[in-house]
């Protein structure tokens, strides 16, 4: 008891009593994973987070989840309604996240349609992840960017000449940025650009936002503009961001909306999804096994 309370162990711990206790040498896996030891906070909603959580796990990492934004319907269902009725008028459909892929096949549930509504559309989606959940629904991607951000999108469907007289139907969060609908415009397009669900923050946690007010965190991930966003607003409203903890963003779009909250970017994934994520923090933090 005395050299416990000397060494300052408190509770959880395990003693081992015997000749197991040889063995730590060859059975030391537990700290030898890349990111073993590493406090790393995950913003995402509580819905989205747990692949990325997962994986940060099973790499060794001490997982902080802090939810700083969540998913919340439109204010107004209408205008994405409507659309949906008249799909038959659009020529191309844009999907920009997962949520707006989840979010308008659940409108369509509503209002009574599946997945042969889009038979006259193409479709575009700007990543792996959301091309995939796409593919969940039956539908296949006709175009996928090979840089996963918005301009990217224009990009590839003015070098298609798909751009000029088309109509395009965008479901998106309310707080999406104007440039691809704009893009699309300028380019000659017709777009509809609807909302599709609301990014909205999300209630702090007193003791996460304690731990990480308090620096004891080492690295802060962004995976959009909106969780950079709100997690600034939070730790100014809980005394100020800390001194002692590193941010990593999924992209571009993401750095820049951290650089304008007063963060500094540590890192920034090379491919914009979660697996470009996981490995810029594996480059820039991970330890040799």
């Amino acid at each position: 008891a005395e050299r416990v309370a000397d060494a300052g162990l408190t509770p959880p711990s395990i003693i081992l009593v015997g000749e197991v206790a040889k063995l730590r040498a060859d059975l030391c896996w537990f700290e030898e994973r890349p990111l073993f030891g590493k406090r790393i906070v995950v913003t995402r909603s509580r819905t989205q987070a747990s692949d990325l959580a997962r994986r940060l796990q099973e790499l060794g990492a001490d997982v902080r989840q802090f939810p700083t934004i969540r998913i919340a319907p439109p204010d107004d269902a209408a205008p994405l309604a409507e659309a949906i009725v008249k799909l038959d008028e659009y020529d191309w459909l844009i999907f920009t996240s997962t949520n707006a892929v989840d979010s308008f096949f659940a409108a369509l549930t509503a209002n009574s349609r599946d997945s042969r509504s889009l038979a006259g559309c193409k479709v575009c989606a700007i990543g792996g992840a959301t091309s995939k959940r796409l593919s969940s629904h039956g539908i296949h991607a006709d175009v996928v960017p090979k840089r996963y951000i918005s301009s990217e999108i224009l990009a590839a469907l003015t070098e298609l000449g798909q751009v000029d007289g088309s109509r395009f139907l965008l479901p998106r969060a309310d707080i999406a940025s104007p440039e691809l609908p704009q893009g699309l415009t300028d380019g000659g397009g017709i777009v509809t650009d609807v909302v599709a669900y609301r990014t909205v923050p999300a209630k702090a946690e007193p003791s996460a936002l304690a731990d990480i007010a308090a620096g004891e965190v080492d690295v802060v991930t962004f995976t959009s503009s909106s969780t950079a966003h709100n997690f600034a607003s939070m730790l100014h409203d809980a005394g100020g961001l800390p001194t002692n903890v590193e941010y990593v963003s999924i992209g571009p779009e993401t750095t820049k909306a951290a650089i304008a909250d007063g963060m500094s970017i540590a890192a920034e994934a090379t491919e914009h999804n979660i697996d470009g994520l996981v490995t810029v923090l594996l480059e820039k933090y991970g330890q040799e096994v």
